[in-house]
């Protein structure tokens, strides 16, 4: 407070939540004035507590809705790209798994059976695909199909029994009878050696070659996909 005080700050403000059970938290905001008392060239603070538990959640509520894709609920592109980011740079030296998924001839279901059963499926998809994943896994839907999901992994094998588990899951049929599959690229690495663009770069080649073999499949990105 007087460190604050000595550079010119004469207002505080501190938002923190508080237990009175140790079970149930809100939140709480401290707003601080320091000011000098001039009688005894004193440093004084006048505090005012504020319970903003309402406001505050609010608040956190718009911000996590900001972050979402509004028709499957995923993260959106700008949300997905900021949280592998920051899992990158908080595991240097974690392994990574990352993820590129998209819809097998989705153009033929809005084709045949219009944009509201395309849009039934991408939420089905995203259900299922969110599904697959823990808590600290990012699952977010980057565009049009397109979906993204990385996560931190123990090895290679980890990430080919997550890749065959979705492929699996990811089977399915509309009700026009339209069968829905997916094909996944796969890039593994260590968070200090790479970063967004490059994932990105490298399972998307990776999914071009699960198109071209078939699709309905995944493919682990080699290491002389590199410059691709």
């Amino acid at each position: 407070m007087l460190e604050a005080f000595e550079n010119g700050r004469d207002n505080l403000q501190y938002d923190f939540m508080i237990t009175t059970d140790g079970e149930t938290y809100y939140w709480m905001r401290i707003t601080a004035h320091i000011f000098r008392w001039q009688e005894d060239n004193s440093v004084r603070m006048l505090v005012y507590r504020q319970n903003i538990d309402e406001q505050k959640r609010h608040e956190l509520y718009m911000m996590e809705q900001m972050q979402k894709d509004s028709l499957t609920d995923l993260y959106n592109k700008v949300a997905t790209q900021e949280h592998v980011r920051r899992m990158l740079e908080q595991g240097p030296d974690q392994l990574f798994a990352f993820f590129i998924l998209d819809i097998d001839y989705f153009k033929e279901v809005n084709d045949r059976l219009g944009h509201a059963a395309g849009d039934k499926v991408l939420v089905e998809f995203s259900g299922t695909l969110a599904g697959q994943f823990g808590k600290d896994a990012v699952v977010g839907r980057i565009g049009g199909d397109e979906f993204i999901a990385f996560l931190s992994v123990t090895g290679a094998e980890m990430a080919k029994e997550h890749a065959g588990e979705l492929i699996r899951a990811l089977r399915n049929r509309t009700e026009g009878g339209v069968s829905i599959t997916a094909s996944i690229g796969v890039v593994l690495a260590v968070g200090k050696e790479t970063d967004f663009e490059t994932l990105y770069k490298k399972a998307d080649f990776a999914l071009y070659k699960a198109k071209r073999q078939g699709r309905n499949r995944y493919v682990i990105a080699a290491a002389d996909d590199e410059n691709k």
